[in-house]
Protein backbone atom coordinates (compact mmCIF):
# COMPACT_ATOMS: atom_id res chain seq x y z
CA UNK A 1 0.00 0.00 0.00
CA UNK A 2 0.97 3.34 -0.88
CA UNK A 3 -0.13 6.92 0.14
CA UNK A 4 0.31 9.93 -1.05
CA UNK A 5 0.37 13.50 0.99
CA UNK A 6 0.88 16.95 0.37
CA UNK A 7 2.90 19.47 2.53
CA UNK A 8 1.34 23.07 3.86
CA UNK A 9 3.60 25.34 4.23
CA UNK A 10 4.03 29.02 5.48
CA UNK A 11 5.71 31.74 3.16
CA UNK A 12 9.22 32.77 4.38
CA UNK A 13 9.42 29.49 7.20
CA UNK A 14 12.84 29.61 8.01
CA UNK A 15 12.72 25.50 8.34
CA UNK A 16 11.03 25.19 4.95
CA UNK A 17 14.15 24.02 2.78
CA UNK A 18 15.52 21.75 6.15
CA UNK A 19 11.69 19.88 5.90
CA UNK A 20 12.18 19.18 2.43
CA UNK A 21 15.56 18.09 2.58
CA UNK A 22 14.11 15.48 5.00
CA UNK A 23 11.52 14.27 3.15
CA UNK A 24 13.93 13.68 0.11
CA UNK A 25 16.12 11.50 2.24
CA UNK A 26 13.60 9.74 3.15
CA UNK A 27 12.59 8.96 -0.82
CA UNK A 28 9.36 10.54 -0.20
CA UNK A 29 8.04 13.39 -2.59
CA UNK A 30 5.08 15.68 -2.08
CA UNK A 31 2.42 15.57 -4.68
CA UNK A 32 2.09 19.11 -4.29
CA UNK A 33 3.41 22.04 -2.08
CA UNK A 34 0.85 24.15 -1.06
CA UNK A 35 2.20 27.49 0.65
CA UNK A 36 0.07 30.31 2.27
CA UNK A 37 1.31 33.38 1.29
CA UNK A 38 0.99 34.79 5.06
CA UNK A 39 4.30 35.54 5.54
CA UNK A 40 6.41 34.88 8.42
CA UNK A 41 6.82 37.84 10.61
CA UNK A 42 9.64 39.69 11.27
CA UNK A 43 9.32 38.91 15.37
CA UNK A 44 9.34 34.86 14.23
CA UNK A 45 12.12 35.32 12.76
CA UNK A 46 13.82 37.70 15.07
CA UNK A 47 13.16 34.68 18.01
CA UNK A 48 14.46 31.80 15.61
CA UNK A 49 17.81 33.83 14.75
CA UNK A 50 17.57 34.33 18.87
CA UNK A 51 17.07 30.83 20.06
CA UNK A 52 19.51 29.31 17.21
CA UNK A 53 22.36 32.08 17.80
CA UNK A 54 21.93 32.12 13.50
CA UNK A 55 23.14 28.35 13.92
CA UNK A 56 20.65 27.38 11.12
CA UNK A 57 20.60 29.97 8.43
CA UNK A 58 17.41 29.64 7.10
CA UNK A 59 16.80 27.64 3.95
CA UNK A 60 13.93 28.22 1.36
CA UNK A 61 12.72 25.43 -0.62
CA UNK A 62 14.71 24.08 -3.34
CA UNK A 63 12.85 23.97 -6.72
CA UNK A 64 11.98 20.71 -7.87
CA UNK A 65 10.41 20.16 -11.41
CA UNK A 66 8.43 17.38 -10.45
CA UNK A 67 6.43 19.49 -7.74
CA UNK A 68 3.99 21.86 -8.38
CA UNK A 69 3.61 24.49 -6.00
CA UNK A 70 0.26 26.20 -5.32
CA UNK A 71 -0.02 29.71 -3.58
CA UNK A 72 -3.22 30.29 -1.57
CA UNK A 73 -4.50 33.29 0.41
CA UNK A 74 -4.94 30.90 3.53
CA UNK A 75 -4.73 27.17 3.85
CA UNK A 76 -8.26 27.41 5.48
CA UNK A 77 -9.88 28.95 2.43
CA UNK A 78 -12.44 26.60 0.84
CA UNK A 79 -10.65 26.88 -2.30
CA UNK A 80 -7.19 25.39 -0.50
CA UNK A 81 -9.86 22.54 0.87
CA UNK A 82 -11.49 22.06 -2.41
CA UNK A 83 -7.86 21.56 -3.89
CA UNK A 84 -6.55 18.65 -1.46
CA UNK A 85 -9.51 17.01 -2.17
CA UNK A 86 -9.14 17.21 -5.66
CA UNK A 87 -5.23 15.93 -5.29
CA UNK A 88 -6.64 12.63 -3.74
CA UNK A 89 -4.32 12.55 -1.04
CA UNK A 90 -4.32 10.43 2.28
CA UNK A 91 -2.65 13.43 4.06
CA UNK A 92 -0.70 16.79 4.83
CA UNK A 93 1.73 17.97 6.71
CA UNK A 94 2.10 20.77 8.45
CA UNK A 95 5.94 22.56 7.73
CA UNK A 96 5.67 26.34 9.39
CA UNK A 97 2.06 26.63 8.69
CA UNK A 98 1.29 30.45 9.76
CA UNK A 99 -2.25 30.33 11.25
CA UNK A 100 -4.45 27.97 13.62
CA UNK A 101 -5.77 25.26 10.67
CA UNK A 102 -9.52 24.96 11.08
CA UNK A 103 -11.88 21.76 11.26
CA UNK A 104 -12.69 21.77 6.78
CA UNK A 105 -8.55 21.91 6.15
CA UNK A 106 -8.00 19.04 9.38
CA UNK A 107 -10.28 16.86 8.02
CA UNK A 108 -9.92 17.19 4.54
CA UNK A 109 -7.69 13.92 4.08
CA UNK A 110 -8.34 10.68 5.76
CA UNK A 111 -5.37 10.83 7.87
CA UNK A 112 -5.62 14.64 8.59
CA UNK A 113 -2.51 16.81 9.32
CA UNK A 114 0.63 15.71 10.69
CA UNK A 115 2.28 18.09 12.51
CA UNK A 116 5.88 18.01 14.68
CA UNK A 117 5.31 19.46 17.96
CA UNK A 118 8.27 20.66 20.27
CA UNK A 119 7.40 18.93 23.52
CA UNK A 120 6.62 15.78 24.35
CA UNK A 121 2.84 15.81 24.35
CA UNK A 122 0.24 15.37 26.53
CA UNK A 123 2.31 16.73 29.39
CA UNK A 124 4.10 20.20 27.32
CA UNK A 125 0.83 21.56 24.88
CA UNK A 126 1.43 25.10 23.92
CA UNK A 127 4.38 27.86 23.64
CA UNK A 128 7.66 27.50 24.60
CA UNK A 129 7.33 24.38 25.63
CA UNK A 130 11.24 23.18 25.08
CA UNK A 131 11.99 26.07 28.17
CA UNK A 132 9.27 25.23 29.95
CA UNK A 133 11.05 21.40 29.75
CA UNK A 134 14.26 22.92 30.56
CA UNK A 135 13.09 25.05 33.73
CA UNK A 136 10.76 22.22 35.24
CA UNK A 137 13.84 19.70 34.75
CA UNK A 138 11.84 17.70 32.38
CA UNK A 139 13.01 15.27 29.24
CA UNK A 140 12.55 17.14 25.95
CA UNK A 141 11.90 15.79 23.32
CA UNK A 142 9.42 15.77 19.34
CA UNK A 143 5.88 14.54 19.07
CA UNK A 144 4.54 13.67 15.96
CA UNK A 145 0.44 14.35 16.23
CA UNK A 146 -2.51 14.90 14.16
CA UNK A 147 -3.85 18.07 14.10
CA UNK A 148 -6.74 19.05 16.06
CA UNK A 149 -9.54 22.07 16.71
CA UNK A 150 -8.21 21.92 19.78
CA UNK A 151 -4.24 23.25 20.04
CA UNK A 152 -1.84 20.15 20.64
CA UNK A 153 -4.26 17.54 21.52
CA UNK A 154 -4.86 15.62 18.44
CA UNK A 155 -3.75 11.62 18.50
CA UNK A 156 0.10 11.01 18.78
CA UNK A 157 1.90 9.03 16.16
CA UNK A 158 5.07 8.96 17.02
CA UNK A 159 7.35 10.84 20.08
CA UNK A 160 11.47 11.10 20.07
CA UNK A 161 12.92 11.67 23.10
CA UNK A 162 16.12 14.08 22.33
CA UNK A 163 19.77 13.22 23.34
CA UNK A 164 22.04 15.59 25.13
CA UNK A 165 25.33 16.10 25.94
CA UNK A 166 25.89 17.74 29.12
CA UNK A 167 27.78 20.65 27.51
CA UNK A 168 25.09 21.92 25.52
CA UNK A 169 24.05 25.59 26.23
CA UNK A 170 20.35 26.37 25.53
CA UNK A 171 21.48 27.51 21.13
CA UNK A 172 22.66 24.06 21.08
CA UNK A 173 18.99 22.41 22.11
CA UNK A 174 17.31 24.27 20.37
CA UNK A 175 19.17 23.46 17.31
CA UNK A 176 18.81 19.96 18.01
CA UNK A 177 15.03 20.77 18.19
CA UNK A 178 15.22 21.78 15.38
CA UNK A 179 16.76 19.45 13.65
CA UNK A 180 14.98 16.10 15.25
CA UNK A 181 11.68 18.01 14.51
CA UNK A 182 12.91 17.52 10.59
CA UNK A 183 13.98 14.02 10.43
CA UNK A 184 11.04 12.30 12.93
CA UNK A 185 8.19 14.52 10.79
CA UNK A 186 10.02 12.83 7.97
CA UNK A 187 10.12 9.84 9.63
CA UNK A 188 6.43 9.75 10.53
CA UNK A 189 5.61 10.90 7.02
CA UNK A 190 7.73 8.09 5.16
CA UNK A 191 5.65 5.45 7.70
CA UNK A 192 2.65 6.79 6.65
CA UNK A 193 3.24 6.57 2.62
CA UNK A 194 4.87 2.84 3.13
CA UNK A 195 1.80 1.83 5.30
CA UNK A 196 3.26 1.20 7.53
CA UNK A 197 1.32 2.68 10.41
CA UNK A 198 -2.44 2.96 10.37
CA UNK A 199 -5.65 4.52 12.10
CA UNK A 200 -4.84 2.43 15.00
CA UNK A 201 -1.68 3.88 15.05
CA UNK A 202 -2.88 7.07 15.87
CA UNK A 203 -3.17 7.02 20.33
CA UNK A 204 -5.61 9.18 21.93
CA UNK A 205 -3.97 12.13 24.08
CA UNK A 206 -4.76 12.05 27.98
CA UNK A 207 -5.40 15.07 30.02
CA UNK A 208 -2.31 17.20 29.52
CA UNK A 209 -1.10 21.26 30.23
CA UNK A 210 -1.01 24.05 28.46
CA UNK A 211 2.07 26.94 28.90
CA UNK A 212 2.09 30.18 27.97
CA UNK A 213 4.82 32.10 26.26
CA UNK A 214 7.90 32.17 28.84
CA UNK A 215 9.38 35.42 30.11
CA UNK A 216 12.56 36.54 29.76
CA UNK A 217 13.14 36.23 33.64
CA UNK A 218 12.49 32.90 33.44
CA UNK A 219 14.72 31.88 30.09
CA UNK A 220 18.05 33.61 31.44
CA UNK A 221 17.76 31.81 34.84
CA UNK A 222 17.25 28.52 32.27
CA UNK A 223 20.54 29.72 30.52
CA UNK A 224 21.87 30.14 33.55
CA UNK A 225 20.83 26.12 35.14
CA UNK A 226 22.79 24.95 31.75
CA UNK A 227 25.83 26.54 32.33
CA UNK A 228 26.06 25.60 35.54
CA UNK A 229 25.09 21.90 34.97
CA UNK A 230 21.78 21.97 37.41
CA UNK A 231 19.74 21.00 34.40
CA UNK A 232 21.15 17.95 33.45
CA UNK A 233 22.30 16.96 37.27
CA UNK A 234 18.38 16.98 37.90
CA UNK A 235 17.63 14.77 35.04
CA UNK A 236 19.92 12.54 36.02
CA UNK A 237 18.62 12.03 39.73
CA UNK A 238 15.23 11.91 38.36
CA UNK A 239 16.59 8.76 36.32
CA UNK A 240 15.96 10.13 33.27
Amino acid sequence: MSRNFVVLAGDGDPLFGYYLEAFRSNNIYPVAIIVDRKTTSEKNLAIFEERTANRIAPKPPAKNADTRYYFVDSHNDNETVKLIRDLKVDFSVSVGVPRILKAPILHATPFGVLNAHPGLLPEFRGCSCVEWALYLNKPLGVTIHRMSESIDEGPILLKRHLILESGDCYEDIRVKMYQIACSVLAEAAAGLVAGQYSESDFKRQLDGHYFSPISTKLLDAIKIKLRSGEYYSNLSDSGM
